[in-house]
């Protein structure tokens, strides 16, 4: 709870970043659709929102990382999932708040396309896991944040484009599509069109695997690095 804390406070002093976590949301609503018979854009290109987001928040552990907060901490009886978990679900409510935000005002614009909110919040909810622990493990990759926001500003639009974040996944063509399946982002892709279209069923396992990938970063990225 104190790490909770002392994270929830530490990424709330920072003004603007907390500005744009919860205004742009509301920008990304007003994105209009690619085709008359396609997911709004808006709705798969937030998703991205939620990885950018997800990258700032978790920065912290990488800053604690470099300024040797993290060893300073292993000299205490306090232990690292503590620091770990606390901090990990500090950016969880930040992300799920920016969540529900961007959920009333797209229902708002987009009133006349039926779709399972409550499903559409959980895909939301379950990517936003996925984000802040691959984030995590992102950073883990790194010893600074210059090189880490440098690569990932690349690596995460290319991972946006083919796993169908800023193009519908009807209009990849079949190749890209092969190869996006490897990648959790066609898989969030992919459960937000099945919800589009009421295949529910459909939507659960795009969550699964989803949930699945998250497990996977976490263990990776919750191992102790020192240095």
């Amino acid at each position: 709870m104190i790490f909770f804390e002392h994270a929830l406070k530490r990424t709330l002093r920072q003004t603007f970043l907390v500005v744009a976590l919860f205004l742009i949301p509301i920008s990304l609503a007003f994105i209009p659709q690619a085709s008359a018979d396609s997911v709004p854009m808006s709705f798969t290109m937030y998703g991205l929102f939620i990885l950018f987001s997800a990258f700032l928040l978790t920065k912290q552990i990488l800053d604690d990382r470099i300024q040797k907060t993290v060893i300073r901490i292993a000299a205490t009886p306090v232990e690292h999932k503590d620091y770990l978990s606390g901090h990990l679900l500090a950016y969880l409510v930040i992300l799920v708040i920016q969540n529900i935000i961007f959920i009333i005002m797209a229902s708002f614009l987009w009133s006349n396309i039926e779709m399972h909110i409550g499903l559409l919040a959980l895909t939301y909810m379950i990517f936003s896991v996925l984000s802040i622990t691959f984030t995590l493990f992102w950073h883990m990759l790194f010893k600074s944040y210059a090189t880490s926001v440098a690569v990932f500003s690349v690596a995460a639009n290319v991972i946006a484009i083919i796993g169908g974040l800023t193009l519908p996944l009807s209009m990849l063509p079949n190749t890209i599509r092969t190869i996006a399946v490897i990648l959790p982002t066609y898989w969030f892709s992919y459960g937000i069109e099945s919800i589009y279209n009421n295949n529910y069923g459909l939507a659960m396992i795009a969550l699964s695997i989803v949930l699945g990938f998250a497990i996977i970063f976490l263990g990776i990225g919750s191992k102790r690095r020192l240095e």
